[in-house]
């Protein structure tokens, strides 16, 4: 209540990569129950998206209408950025912030492409974190593979962990859930690990 009445209604609410844009759908199609349940009368702006893919971009652009593109994730931290169209622009702040984490390693893309001597990228988890979260939204979801919360036998951590760790360092209270989109009625088995993050601060 408190953070749609201070944006006059609108819930302002960015993109971290391309399949979190979906998020963007998922919001507007539950504004109605919203407004019934709670008694809030607001609307979705999708005001920024992050994607480096050319390809993605103009999917996002076509179908998720982000009122700003940018191509690197590292300019988050920025307090103005280049996008797409070469225009610069203030980074906007945003509600709610929905991301995907770096997954190679944690699908174990990393290990098979080692294997098979090819070349993957070997990203880090809780740096992706800190950079979708430099902006200091109030709230952020991401979504990963279930594989996240499986422990390393040597170090008995697991990557689930170390985000939390990393969120709580940020001053985020988060919470984890394993759910999969076969159990709503949807015609797919897709598990994932979903995590919500809320600044405490």
């Amino acid at each position: 209540h408190v953070a749609l009445n201070n944006t006059q209604g609108r819930l302002d609410v960015g993109t971290g990569c391309s399949g979190t844009d979906i998020w963007i759908a998922v919001l507007e199609s539950l504004v109605s129950l919203w407004e019934m349940t709670f008694v809030l009368k607001f609307t979705i702006q999708h005001s920024m998206s992050c994607e480096s893919v050319e390809f993605k971009q103009r999917f996002i652009a076509a179908h998720f209408a982000s009122t700003m593109i940018i191509g690197d994730l590292f300019d988050l931290a920025q307090h103005t950025v280049i996008d797409i169209e070469g225009k610069t622009r203030d980074i906007s702040k945003v509600l709610m912030w929905c991301c995907g984490i770096e997954c190679d390693s944690i699908s174990q893309l990393s290990k098979k492409a080692a294997e098979i001597g090819s070349v993957s990228s070997q990203g880090d988890g809780p740096e992706a974190l800190r950079e979708h979260t430099s902006h200091r939204p109030p709230f952020w979801q991401a979504e990963n593979v279930t594989n996240l919360h499986v422990e390393d036998p040597e170090t008995q951590l697991s990557n689930l962990g170390t985000l939390i760790m990393e969120a709580n360092v940020l001053v985020y209270y988060v919470h984890a859930v394993l759910m999969d989109a076969s159990s709503y009625g949807l015609p797919q088995s897709r598990a994932r690990c979903y995590l919500l993050g809320v600044l405490v601060a």
